[in-house]
């Protein structure tokens, strides 16, 4: 079962996979809203549990097979980890954001909708596109990073919003020292993960 559906074990590897990807993407983008990290937990949390069940009571169950859910359950508690590490915070900092190559005109003062250790969501009509790198300042503290594009929504009333990874800076909007960051599992998928080993 995933999600509430009936599925048979290929169709439950296939589906939470794929999803799985979504997943992965949208926290790339450093976007989501904390209603889809909500979902985003049940979910892992649920994958987690199925293949522990399916691993240790399915009978006649294939060494290929067995490894693929191994690897499925490994994967989904890894992503769990990260997602409980790299929390958005809604935060409305004024930067400056430039592309890296192209003339002095292709800059613009914005704000961040929402950041995180690795990204931040912003406003943006500079009409980007998916992977172009641009520099960002912060015009409180005149850091600079380097980032690429992860997302572009133009489906926005005012301004388009872009997500974007920040390549170059471990920490650019300090979170850390702000305390922000969670870093520890919860127990249950700690406790799945030795089981399913």
């Amino acid at each position: 079962m995933l999600e509430g559906r009936l599925l048979c074990r290929d169709h439950f590897h296939q589906s939470a996979s794929k999803k799985l990807d979504q997943y992965q993407a949208r926290l790339r983008e450093a976007n989501e809203s904390d209603v889809e990290r909500a979902s985003l937990i049940r979910f892992v949390s649920e994958v987690i549990s199925q293949t522990t069940l399916l691993v240790s009571r399915t009978k006649f169950l294939s060494e290929t097979k067995r490894d693929l859910f191994l690897r499925l359950s490994q994967s989904s508690l890894q992503f769990y980890k990260r997602v409980q590490r790299d929390p958005r915070q809604d935060q409305k900092w004024p930067v400056v954001i430039a592309r890296t190559s192209g003339k002095s005109e292709d800059q613009e003062n914005t704000e961040t909708v929402n950041v995180s250790v690795k990204g931040a969501c912003l406003e943006s009509s500079l009409g980007w596109e998916l992977g172009e790198q641009l520099r960002i300042t912060r015009l409180d503290t005149k850091a600079t990073a380097l980032a690429r594009v992860a997302r572009v929504d133009k489906a926005t009333a005012v301004k388009p919003k872009i997500g974007i990874e920040i390549i170059d800076a471990d920490d650019f909007w300090k979170l850390k020292k702000k305390g922000l960051e969670r870093k520890v599992a919860s127990p249950f998928a700690l406790k799945t993960y030795k089981t399913v080993r």
